[in-house]
């Protein structure tokens, strides 16, 4: 069983490295209605999301 800041940091890396988090997808910058933010590549089946700053 993995702690919650175990699980945390592994996804903070993901993302830094561009990777998503969920299913290792290309995370992509994109512009939507609120703003700029990170997306997965593999939209619609994995549907992680980040906002940028």
């Amino acid at each position: 069983m993995q702690t919650i800041r175990t699980k945390q940091k592994q996804t903070e890396q993901h993302i830094q490295q561009n990777r998503c988090p969920k299913c290792g997808g290309v995370l992509i910058v994109r512009k939507g209605k609120y703003g700029t933010f990170k997306g997965c590549s593999n939209y619609p089946k994995c549907k992680f999301t980040q906002s940028i700053g």
